[in-house]
């Protein structure tokens, strides 16, 4: 999780501190998107390797 939020901060710093122009705005957007999408998707496989994890004690 830690290099999820740690891409993210770069991201924002380079929309916050550069400018940028609509496509390459549009890349970093994407790029968090699939981010985001990652770590949910994580996320939600480790919550469901503990309730297995609980339903096999």
């Amino acid at each position: 999780m830690a290099d999820y939020n740690d891409r993210l901060k770069e991201i924002q710093d380079t929309v916050e501190n550069k400018k940028l122009s609509l496509d390459e705005s549009l890349d970093l957007y994407e790029e968090a998107v699939k981010i985001g999408m990652e770590a949910t998707s994580n996320m939600e496989q480790n919550i469901a390797k503990q309730f297995e994890t609980q339903e096999d004690e």
